[in-house]
């Protein structure tokens, strides 16, 4: 096999490489969401750990600071009828009874969807609260929302739209009017499709890498 014979069929094989992996194109991927009061391997933490993954606001009357949910300490206790997961653990602002006890609070949690499709994107789970809840996703309200007395059980919620491409933010605000406020995000997923490379993108990088083999054998 000469030279030119040897370099066309290196450029062929690398043309045909590139694409298969342009054929490939985007893919469905499960990315990480935790559910509430859990670390970052998913088990749930024991009571009065500071939640690594949410934070809540306190919204008033009066306002107050931005700080890490707390997992919540014999949460049967407070309300005997709270629903419980095996996965999750429920969280509120202060450990106590006795800590704000009324008003509005926001809890978050952020996500990446960096490299992917955001209109491909669909978070799933279940959740329940004390009392009232809604969820909004990147300061849109998703029409998900929870009454009074919805804490016995848990309830499955679906969000297939209103997602961006990088950071995004989801909020469970909770109203709370006669105790002590809570939440409980369980069995949590998320998917999304990869941002499929440009077909053009591999060929033209193997035609120049094929270009500049057949240029050095040509030399030699």
């Amino acid at each position: 096999m000469n030279a030119k014979v040897g370099v066309r069929w290196l450029a062929s094989l690398l043309i045909f490489a590139a694409a298969l992996l342009a054929a490939q194109g985007a893919r469905a991927n499960t990315l990480t969401i935790y559910n509430t009061g859990v670390d970052n391997s998913g088990t749930p933490l024991s009571g009065g750990s500071a939640d690594p993954h949410y934070t809540d606001t306190y919204l008033g009357p009066p306002s107050g600071s931005t700080n890490p949910a707390v997992v919540m300490t014999n949460e049967n206790n407070f309300v005997g009828g709270w629903a419980q997961a095996s996965d999750a653990k429920w969280i509120n602002c202060i450990d106590s009874f006795y800590g704000y006890s009324y008003g509005s609070y926001d809890y978050r949690i952020t996500f990446d969807l960096t490299g992917y499709d955001p209109s491909t994107a669909t978070l799933s789970g279940k959740w329940t609260c004390d009392d009232d809840g809604s969820i909004n996703l990147n300061g849109v309200a998703t029409g998900i929302s929870l009454g009074y007395g919805s804490w016995g059980s848990l309830y499955n919620f679906t969000i297939n739209s209103g997602f961006v491409a990088g950071t995004n933010t989801l909020d469970f605000l909770i109203v709370e009017g006669t105790g002590i406020d809570g939440l409980l995000v369980s069995d949590s997923s998320l998917m999304a499709t990869t941002v499929p490379i440009p077909a053009a993108l591999p060929i033209f990088g193997s035609g120049l890498v094929g270009l500049l083999v057949w240029r050095r054998f040509r030399k030699s």
